[in-house]
């Protein structure tokens, strides 16, 4: 597994990004972000950043 740099978010709760490759098969899975336990699809983070930023408009 592949992890990137935590991003702090808020009270200690961070995001990453991360991918898998299954080391038998060389098949991969990701990227996805990670904040918290939640996975997400790069889509689905993009998606829940803008929704954040139009709600500070």
């Amino acid at each position: 597994m592949h992890v990137g740099k935590p991003l702090p978010v808020v009270d200690g709760l961070h995001a990453q990004l991360c991918m898998s490759v299954d080391p038998e098969s060389g098949r991969q899975d990701g990227p996805v972000v990670l904040i918290g336990a939640t996975e997400l699809t790069l889509a689905a983070a993009a998606a829940l950043g803008t929704a954040l930023v139009k709600l500070t408009l």
